[in-house]
Order: structure tokens, then C-alpha cells, then sequence
């Protein structure tokens, strides 16, 4: 009888899905839960995030583009409590019983787009919570329902499940129902220019005044967690007795005030209370630069490959929150040795708190990967790191000045001007003529790229300097010597003929320039390779 209860919990993760109609064709867009796979550890739940079985507003998609995609969704079957510094929630943080996904309400929208004062969907339309608006969904329905205990909702990605508002008043089930009271409230402020936590932020990184247009409220970074203060912990849970755990489980709720409207943070707050598993994989750290250090498996030409940056604020934490600048928050440069290779891709938060992206090196031999990053209240900087890629040697490609300073994809051409000598030590304005290639015609089909109508990555031979800039807008005069690296351009009016930026190189030597641009869609990366007096 015991063996039961206590897999009691661990059955309903097989059992509770709504599944797929079967006279329903399972495609990409198909309703509900299309399959679940067992084994010891895990169920995975396959859907495409779509239902018939409409729950409320935080079914829904913070993500305005969102539609049908393959989620697979793996929770653990025996869940356990994290130790040390517990998951970050990241875009999903579970699944509702109907397929569809528990996102992070709080990920997809930011003051300005820097990923620092991020927007609160749900507070905009209270009204949708109110105990005497009319119900659209199962949520806004419970909150009013105080003749039972709120049903299962779904799992978080830790395993622990998920309910709705209502649970026994206290931990063991006894003292009758009552909905589940926050422990989040909003902070005592006038100026965001400070989190909760009480790190600092500059003056570019601060978020809008407290006003009438953005009230306390406006944003998740406005809470605190006060200990005691509801019945639920900084993770937006409690372990209790449910009808589903008889012997009790760590569970989360919706939360709700006293006058039954929703409660931030409403399921899940930022982290999570039980471990996540990540899949297996042996790592090693490649290099550690001042608070980055950057890990991976095996790096074998050909192969694919995850580099893992792990970055820690000024407490030694890992730090989960940066600076989105041009649309990213962590810029991460692939340059070989001798100049022949050149990528730019974006890692993406991870549960861990790690900063992941697959990567498949071309070649074998020498790179150098540079980090770009701006944490709250420091500096834009950038650290780099060296790595060798096991492989058949390739020869080296030596580095040429470019014939006339003109370089062309198929899509474009582009020429690199400046108004007198590149002299090291000397601020110089570098700009590129854009081009039909073979024709003095516009480029057709040039679009912004990340914010920014181009890139430029500039290294010297030998990888002495690199240096990561943006265009200037038009009429904007150039930043100080030590901000022309990265300078933020506006993209406004219609496609240039032209781009320029300002920079300033330490020595002289050879140098090659990649121009990124985006044409119909696509990445275009044009080099050229000129000489600095």
C-alpha cells in the first residue's frame, strides 16, 4: 500500500495528458499531445503547442509569432530538489496537461529591448482576472471555484506538478481550502535604476521612471520576494498534501489575491525548485577569462560541437541576465589563425545558467573565439579564448591586401573608402559603398541585420588586435576613442548606398575587415584586407 502512494505521483505524469483526437492526423500542427515515451528516468511529451482545450491566458504564447512547432518536453519522473544555484527558467517552464507550454510570460518582451526591465503581459488586462469577468479559459474559472482542490495543471520541466489556486491551508491537508497567496510584492520605488537584489545599473540600463504610463507593476524586475509574506516560496511553490500526492510533494500554484486576481509571478518565478536534468555529455573546459569561462566536448572538424559560456557576476553567480545590444545578448565571434575563417553566432540561455551554441568547425587547426557582453552595470567587453580543432591540418591561407579594397557576394559589392591614409593611432572613418554587383545600381533586397544595417569585425594579422563595430546612423558624429567599437547606429529610413563607422587602430600592419549584411533573408559576409600605416 505504501509501494502504491508513492507511485501514485509518478504514474499520473504517464497518464494525465489530453491526448491528440485519434480521428485526427498527427502533423506538425496537430491539437494536444501527440505522443508520450516512458522509460525509468523520464516521460518526453511530444506536441506541437496547439489545443482545442483552451486553459486561460498563460496558455498563451508571450511570442506574438509563435505558431505550431515540435515541443519535447522531458520531466522526470522521480524529481529531486536542485542543489546549489537552482535552474534558470528560460523560454518554457513546463507543459499543461494539454500539450501546450507553460511559457516564461516575462522572456519575450524588454524596456527598449535590452533584456534588463522586461514587460509583464498579464498585468495590462486585469480585468481578465476578476472574479466577476466573464471566464474564457479553465484558469480564470478556478479562481472563483472554492468547493475543491485545484486540479492538475501540468509539470514543470524539474517533474514537480503544477496546480491551480486552490490548496489545503495547510501543508499536511488539514484547514479546509484557500487559494494560494504570493510571496511576491511590488518594491518600494520611484526610479528603476536598481534590481531587488540591489545591483546597480548605469544610467543607459535603467528602466523608465515610476509614472501613470509605467506603474509599479509594469515590469517583474518592480517585485521583491519577501519570506513569510504568502504561502508560497521564491520559486512560486510549497510541499504539501494534493488529492493526486497523498504522501505530499513539492508542488507549484497559480497564484491569486484576496480578491481573486491573478498574482505575479502567477506559476513559475525565475527559477526552478528541483534539479532539471541536461543530457549527458563530456565537457572540458577550453579557458577561463577574468569571470567567463568557455567549455565544450570534443572538437573534431566536421563534427558538431556546443560551446558553453558560463559567465558570473561580481558575487561569483552565474549571471543569467545580459544586455541585449543589437537584438543579442552575448556576441560570439569564430576567427582562424590566419584570418581565412570567420563566423558570428548568438549562445542562448540555458537552464544551467550557462550561455549554449552548436557550432561545427570547418577545419582543423587554430581558432580564436571572442565573447562580446554587457552585464548589468558594467561595460561593454569583450574576452577571447584560443582552442585547437583536432583534424587533417589545413594549409594556410596567406593574407593579401584586396585588390582595389573591393570585395563581392552574389548579392552584393562593396568598396572600402576613407578620406585620406589608414594611419594606426588616428581615428579613421572607414566607409563601404554598397553595389549591385557589376553595376552602379542599389543593392536590391538589403535589410536590417540584428538591429544594425551592418557588422564589421576587423582583426589584425596575427589576431594582435580585434575589434567588433557598427555603423554610424546618419548624421551621427563619431563616439570617443574607447566607445568607437561599438557604436549603435539606428536603423531608420530606407536602405543606404553607403555605411560608415569609425575606429582606431593600435598598430600598423595588416588587417581584414567582414562586412555582415542581410539581403532578402540571407547573411552576407564580405572581406577585405588592407594595410594600416
Amino acid at each position: 500500500m505504501l509501494f502504491f502512494l508513492a507511485a501514485l505521483g509518478s504514474l499520473l505524469v504517464d497518464t494525465v495528458w489530453i491526448r491528440t483526437p485519434p480521428d485526427a492526423a498527427v502533423s506538425a500542427g496537430a491539437p494536444e499531445v501527440h505522443s508520450v515515451e516512458l522509460s525509468e528516468d523520464e516521460v518526453l511529451v511530444r506536441s506541437a503547442g496547439t489545443s482545442l482545450a483552451y486553459l486561460g491566458v498563460l496558455q498563451s504564447s508571450p511570442w506574438p509569432a509563435a505558431g505550431a512547432r515540435q515541443w519535447a518536453f522531458r520531466i522526470p519522473r522521480h524529481p529531486r530538489p536542485a542543489s546549489g544555484r537552482h535552474p534558470a527558467v528560460t523560454e518554457a517552464a513546463g507543459v499543461f496537461v494539454n500539450g501546450m507550454p507553460i511559457y516564461n510570460q516575462f522572456a519575450a518582451s524588454s524596456w527598449q529591448g535590452q533584456n534588463l526591465w522586461h514587460f509583464d503581459p498579464v498585468a495590462g488586462r486585469p480585468s481578465a482576472w476578476s472574479a466577476h469577468a466573464a471566464a474564457p479559459g479553465l484558469l480564470e474559472a478556478m479562481l472563483r471555484d472554492s468547493g475543491r482542490h485545484s486540479p492538475l495543471l501540468g509539470f514543470a520541466l524539474d517533474g514537480y506538478p503544477v496546480y491551480g489556486p486552490w490548496g489545503f491551508a495547510n501543508a499536511d491537508g488539514s484547514g479546509g481550502l484557500r487559494r494560494m497567496r504570493s510571496s511576491y510584492r511590488k518594491r518600494a520605488i520611484a526610479e528603476r535604476t536598481a534590481w531587488a537584489d540591489g545591483t546597480p545599473l548605469t544610467a543607459g540600463q535603467s528602466g523608465p521612471p515610476v509614472s501613470a504610463d509605467y506603474p509599479l507593476g509594469t515590469f517583474a524586475e518592480d517585485y521583491e520576494f519577501v519570506a513569510g509574506s504568502g504561502d508560497l516560496d521564491q520559486f512560486n511553490g510549497r510541499f504539501a498534501v494534493t488529492p493526486e500526492y497523498p504522501q505530499g510533494t513539492y508542488a507549484y500554484f497559480l497564484a491569486s489575491d484576496s480578491a481573486a486576481r491573478l498574482a505575479f509571478p502567477y506559476l513559475l518565478a525565475s527559477e526552478f525548485c528541483g534539479a532539471v536534468p541536461r543530457p549527458a555529455e563530456l565537457r572540458r573546459t577550453l579557458g577561463v577569462r577574468r569571470r567567463v569561462a568557455l567549455s565544450a566536448g570534443a572538437l573534431d572538424a566536421g563534427q558538431p560541437s556546443v560551446l558553453d559560456f558560463s559567465i558570473a557576476d561580481r558575487r561569483g553567480d552565474r549571471l543569467r541576465v545580459l544586455e541585449s545590444v543589437h537584438e543579442k545578448p552575448l556576441h560570439v565571434m569564430v576567427v582562424s589563425d590566419d584570418l581565412a575563417e570567420f563566423d558570428h553566432i548568438h549562445p542562448e540561455l540555458q537552464s544551467s545558467g550557462d550561455w549554449e551554441v552548436g557550432y561545427t568547425f570547418r577545419h582543423a587547426g587554430r581558432y580564436r573565439i571572442y565573447a562580446e557582453f554587457t552585464a548589468p552595470g558594467e561595460d561593454t567587453r569583450t574576452e577571447f579564448f584560443d582552442v585547437t580543432v583536432d583534424g587533417p591540418p589545413r594549409r594556410t591561407v596567406p593574407l593579401v591586401e584586396t585588390v582595389w579594397r573591393r570585395a563581392a557576394t552574389p548579392a552584393m559589392a562593396a568598396t572600402l573608402q576613407t578620406d585620406g591614409p589608414i594611419v594606426a593611432g588616428r581615428d579613421v572613418e572607414l566607409r563601404l559603398l554598397l553595389r549591385k554587383p557589376g553595376t552602379a545600381d542599389a543593392v536590391e533586397g538589403l535589410e536590417p541585420y540584428l538591429g544594425a544595417w551592418a557588422h564589421f569585425a576587423i582583426a589584425a594579422q596575427g589576431l594582435r588586435t580585434f575589434l567588433h563595430a557598427h555603423p554610424l546612423a546618419d548624421g551621427e558624429a563619431p563616439m570617443p576613442p574607447d566607445c568607437t567599437m561599438h557604436s549603435h547606429g539606428a536603423v531608420v529610413g530606407p536602405p543606404p548606398s553607403e555605411v560608415r563607422t569609425v575606429v582606431r587602430f593600435a598598430t600598423p600592419g595588416l588587417y581584414k575587415l567582414w562586412a555582415q549584411f542581410q539581403v532578402s533573408g540571407e547573411v552576407e559576409v564580405v572581406p577585405i584586407v588592407f594595410r594600416v600605416r
